[in-house]
């Protein structure tokens, strides 16, 4: 006589728990990854708009001569290679750099990159980390995160 077979068996159940577990793995690696990616992506597109900001103003600079449109601090060729040190290109040594950074001078607080125009605070803020700025050069780069744009002498290596 033949059995009703009404239920699902152990196998059968135990095959789906193992492809949901191995789909939903997949899933999250792959979750993962996007959002490192995305990170980084933001960090690029940071350093571009703060590019961007110093170019602008050093073509009003060279237009009106005005010095205070050179905003951040002047540092040494040696702070700056101590700042760019692990990143994968040599610096020129001509021209003078400038960190963006908070600083306080004389009990105000400076924001160098609120000065350049850009948004600081809340969510998408970019004061977290230090830019590091040749405006003669049209040199930035990120000495948080080792992101460089503008043209460097040559990549280490090549």
């Amino acid at each position: 006589m033949l059995r009703d077979n009404k239920g699902i068996t152990l196998v059968a159940l135990t095959i789906t728990i193992i492809i949901i577990l191995i789909l939903s793995t997949i899933g999250m690696i792959a979750g993962r990854d996007s959002i490192t990616s995305a990170k980084k992506n933001k960090k690029i597109i940071e350093l571009e708009m703060v590019h961007h900001a110093v170019l602008e103003r050093y073509a009003e600079y060279r237009i009106t001569g005005d010095e205070e449109l050179l905003v951040g601090k002047a540092i040494s060729y040696e702070t700056t290679t101590s700042l760019a040190q692990g990143m994968d290109c040599q610096l020129p040594e001509s021209g003078t750099y400038y960190k963006l950074e908070n600083y306080t001078e004389g009990g105000i607080e400076i924001n160098p990159l609120k000065e350049l125009g850009l948004k600081v605070g809340g969510s998408e803020d970019l004061s977290t980390d230090t830019y590091v700025v040749n405006y003669e050069k049209g040199i930035t780069f990120n000495a948080t995160t080792k992101e460089y744009k503008g043209e460097i002498l040559y990549r280490n290596g090549e």
